[in-house]
């Protein structure tokens, strides 16, 4: 009854995988487009449906950026590693399609369903569980959660992070990431006391 009661005061968003792990669930994908899509939520912070639509002609390689349409319709640019950006211009090759992830059966973007079982999938290959208490499997939104930590811990400022995770106000991104994770808190507490 405890865990269920300390479970519903903390958000999910306290909860982020290590660099470990995260190069640990890449490396077990079965497909060097399941690596790709989750190289993709790693480095971008982006959400499964904004991954599943991006369009290859939003895509510019020589500045490293990928203009999406997030929630409520707007528009922000994702930035990308030039590795990334390489790796993703293989991935193309000479394919002409409309959508970076593309059905072979329907010609559409992939759905949403088909990156969280990429997620589940990678997860379980690498014997990874969700850290979010009550979640079992690896999902996308973990990734975005982990980007947001990762940036926080570096030291980007919080107005960067918002716009990077396309939250309508700063206030939204302080209430999901402002305080610390239950690591960073450990962490700083055990070091006090040492």
């Amino acid at each position: 009854m405890e865990q269920v009661t300390k479970t519903k005061q903390q958000s999910r968003a306290q909860f982020s995988l290590t660099d470990e792990q995260i190069e640990t669930i890449i490396n077990s994908a079965e497909s060097f487009r399941d690596r790709l899509v989750l190289k993709l939520l790693a480095g971008t912070g982006a959400r499964r449906a904004e991954i599943a639509s991006i369009k290859t002609g939003n895509i510019d390689f020589a500045a490293g950026e990928i203009v999406i349409t997030g929630k409520g319709r707007k528009e922000r640019i994702l930035f990308i590693t030039p590795a990334l950006a390489q790796e993703i211009k293989i991935f193309i090759g000479k394919r002409n399609q409309r959508f970076l992830f593309e059905s072979k059966i329907t010609g559409r973007a992939i759905t949403i369903k088909t990156i969280n079982q990429i997620c589940k999938n990678a997860g379980e290959r690498a014997g990874i569980k969700n850290p979010v208490p009550g979640m079992k499997t690896i999902n996308p939104h973990l990734f975005r959660h982990t980007y947001a930590r990762h940036l926080k811990r570096k030291g980007v400022a919080i107005e960067s992070i918002a716009d990077a995770m396309g939250h309508k106000s700063v206030a939204v991104t302080l209430n999901a990431y402002g305080r610390p994770s239950n690591e960073e808190s450990k962490a700083a507490i055990l070091k006090a006391l040492t």
